[in-house]
């Protein structure tokens, strides 16, 4: 129909008005082509940046549940350590006595051990 209107138009005279039509659908095809494509490479530069930010708070996550983590470990081991500590004490205790035990008490150990090993040699 467009078609038909225009040529009835210039058959009219009026050529020079087709022409300056066709150039100004021209240039509005061509301005539209334009606005896709700042449209398209307007939003491929959103997407990009939102993959950028979503890296971003990603790696912002994951650093503040390794400190979380690191809090919590150095939390425990402080527990363990004041759960140790009595055991340990108790333990060092012990081999303070075992360390302490007077020469009288070794030297009568050693006589009833060798009493025993000659007495048993002796009687076999």
């Amino acid at each position: 129909m467009f078609i038909y209107l225009l040529f009835i138009f210039i058959l009219e005279g009026g050529d020079k008005l087709a022409i300056e039509a066709i150039k100004e659908i021209n240039s509005a095809e061509e301005k539209a082509k334009k606005i896709i494509e700042d449209a398209n490479s307007k939003s491929k530069e959103i997407l990009k940046e939102a993959e950028n930010l979503a890296k971003q708070e990603y790696q912002d996550v994951i650093e503040h549940a390794k400190q979380q983590a690191s809090k919590l470990i150095d939390l425990a081991v402080v527990e363990g350590e004041k759960i140790a500590e009595p055991i340990l004490e108790e333990g060092d205790d012990e081999v303070n006595k075992i360390i302490n035990i007077s020469k009288g008490k070794v030297d009568k150990a050693v006589n009833l051990i060798i009493d025993k090993v000659v007495n048993r040699n002796g009687n076999s």
